[in-house]
C-alpha cells in the first residue's frame, strides 16, 4: 500500500452499497457481478489486488482475473473487515487443481463432481438456516446443481462412450484427489461446512458468491476448450445459470446488508 498508485490496481469487488459505506483509499469499485464487463478497462500487465467485505467474493475474482490474463493477482486477507494495513496475500491456487484439464471428458467430470459437492453444501444449509427465504434460495440453488449435473452428463456423451459415462470417469477423478469431495473453488466440503457452523446468513451467502463466481469462470473456460460450436452453446447455456444464480445471491446479500 506504500508504493504510488499508478504502480498497481486496487479492486473493490464488493456491492457499490458497501462501497459508498467505506472503501480503501484509491480502490477502484468493480463488484464482482460486474467484474467480467470491466476488464477491458484494467491493465493486466500491473500488479492486481483484491478485496471484499471477508475475503471470499476477492478469492472468486482472483481466479476471474487469473483466466483473463491477469498474471500478479493478489487477495487482501480478511478483507475490508480485518484491514488495518495489512500485506496483500498472493493467489491461492488450490482453486485450479481441482479440475484435470488434461482432456474434455474429465475436464467435464470435474465439473459434475463440483456441481454435485456444492449441491450437497446448499441442501446442507438450507436444511439448517432459519431465514426461509435464505432456505427457499439454497433449496432451489440445489436443484439447479442437480440440473446442471444432467447437462453435463449429457455434454460428456458426446465426447466419450465408455462404459460407465460420467459418473465412472468422475469416481476416478475423485479418486485421485483422495476421495474428499469438493465444492465450486476447489474447496472441500468438510472444510466449507466446518467454517459455515456458527456464521450468519450474511457471510455465507458471502461465501456462496465466490463459489457461483467460480463456477461462471468454469464454464468460461470450458467454453474456450470446446471446438464445436453447438457444444459451446451449452456450455454457455451453464454460464448463464451460474451468472443468473450469482445475481440472485447478491440481490439476497444486499437485502441482508
Amino acid at each position: 500500500m506504500e508504493r504510488h498508485p499508478e504502480d498497481f490496481q486496487l479492486l473493490d469487488v464488493r456491492q457499490e452499497t458497501e462501497y459508498v459505506q467505506g472503501h480503501l483509499p484509491g480502490a477502484i469499485s468493480t463488484p464482482l457481478w460486474d467484474l467480467g464487463a470491466h476488464l477491458r478497462q484494467l491493465n493486466p500487465g500491473l500488479p492486481t489486488i483484491v478485496y471484499c467485505r471477508f475475503g471470499l467474493r476477492s478469492r472468486a475474482a482472483a481466479a476471474l482475473l487469473h483466466g483473463a490474463g491477469f498474471k500478479h493477482v493478489a487477495i487482501l486477507e480478511g478483507g475490508y473487515a480485518a484491514w488495518k494495513g495489512s500485506v496483500a496475500k498472493g493467489l491461492d491456487r488450490q482453486a485450479f487443481a481441482v479440475l484435470d484439464t488434461s482432456s474434455i471428458e474429465n475436464f467435464i467430470a470435474a465439473a459434475w463432481l463440483l456441481e454435485e459437492g456444492t449441491r450437497k453444501f446448499y441442501a446442507r444449509f438450507a436444511a439448517l438456516c432459519e431465514d426461509v427465504k435464505v432456505v427457499y434460495l439454497f433449496g432451489q440453488l440445489a436443484q439447479a446443481e442437480e440440473q446442471h449435473k444432467k447437462t453435463l452428463a449429457e455434454l460428456y456423451a458426446l465426447f466419450s462412450s465408455a462404459p460407465g459415462g460420467i459418473e465412472a470417469t468422475a469416481e476416478g477423478v475423485s479418486a485421485s484427489l483422495g476421495g474428499e469431495i469438493f465444492v465450486e473453488g476447489g474447496v472441500a466440503l468438510d472444510s466449507v461446512w466446518r467454517w459455515a457452523q456458527g456464521r450468519s446468513s450474511l457471510e455465507v451467502i458471502d461465501l456462496a458468491v465466490a463459489l457461483e463466481t467460480n463456477a461462471y469462470d468454469r464454464y468460461l473456460s470450458l467454453q474456450r476448450k470446446l471446438a464445436d460450436e453447438d457444444q459451446r452453446r451449452i456450455v454457455e447455456i451453464l454460464a448463464g445459470d451460474e451468472r443468473r444464480h450469482l445475481k440472485r445471491l447478491l440481490e439476497a446479500y444486499d437485502r441482508l446488508c
